[in-house]
């Protein structure tokens, strides 16, 4: 029997991310990758790192395809935040994103003895299961299918009206930048002004940080010169629609 023993090192992991992973449905593969990410960072004491395909192989024992598949999955869903070859756990397990079982990936094993009652286990297969007729689909696909799956960005839509779309590296940047609270009131504010105007932006990302950058204009010309206390501004107004207002006062004149 192995003798381990705390000595020998430990992975140092918050009350709170053991609770939420004792009750998030993960697929199996997609908790090895993620339990691989906890050892590989957390286990070093850091909050990111760049992990091989080769290193999740060898602690997962699953093949380089699923090991990839499985890894994709996590960040489709938020639980892994990848930053170029980096990848960390996202630790606001409010943005994680459920599994839905009925139409994504599975991932199945199966062991087959063959007739020289060899243990010999079969490499893992994934199967796409349709939640209208149960068919199992063919994970074959062609290279033009492959190229535009990669270039696909995933995005999770926010605010009260779930019509501020940003991808989930966005998300991260905009806490990273504003803090939490702050990013959660600048996307309710674009929310309702955008549901409220009918309004639409081609980058939602682009468009809070503009919205900063107007802010922070706008403060500088505070009383005797002093920044204005209270951060965002309770209604926007874009610069298109400040020039419309403008040309109209002049044409009333």
């Amino acid at each position: 029997m192995a003798d381990i023993q705390l000595e020998d090192g430990y992975t140092k992991i918050a009350n709170g991310l053991m609770d939420k992973l004792c009750g998030f449905r993960f697929p199996a593969q997609v908790r090895s990758i993620v339990d691989v990410i906890f050892r590989k960072t957390y286990g070093w004491n850091k909050k990111r790192d760049k992990i091989s395909l080769s290193q999740f192989e060898e602690l997962t024992g699953m093949g380089k395809t699923n090991c990839h598949r499985a890894l994709k999955l996590a960040i489709e869903h938020n639980v892994i935040l990848r930053d170029n070859n980096y990848v960390q756990i996202q630790k606001d397990t409010d943005y994680w994103i459920p599994f839905n079982y009925n139409n994504e990936l599975r991932f199945s094993r199966s062991n087959v003895i063959s007739q020289d009652n060899s243990s010999k286990i079969l490499p893992l297969r994934i199967t796409a299961i349709t939640s209208q007729d149960n068919k199992t689909l063919s994970p074959r696909i062609t290279t033009k299918e492959k190229k535009d799956t990669i270039q696909k960005k995933q995005y999770i839509y926010k605010g009260e009206f779930k019509n501020i779309k940003l991808t989930s590296e966005q998300l991260q940047k905009l806490i990273d930048r504003f803090g939490k609270e702050s990013t959660n009131n600048r996307i309710e504010t674009m929310s309702a002004y955008c549901q409220s105007k009918g309004k639409t932006y081609k980058d939602y990302y682009a468009a809070l940080l503009s919205w900063d950058k107007k802010d922070q204009r706008d403060n500088k010309g505070g009383t005797n010169g002093k920044p204005q206390q209270g951060g965002l501004p309770t209604v926007y107004v874009r610069p298109e629609d400040e020039d419309a207002e403008y040309r109209a006062k002049v044409n009333g004149r």
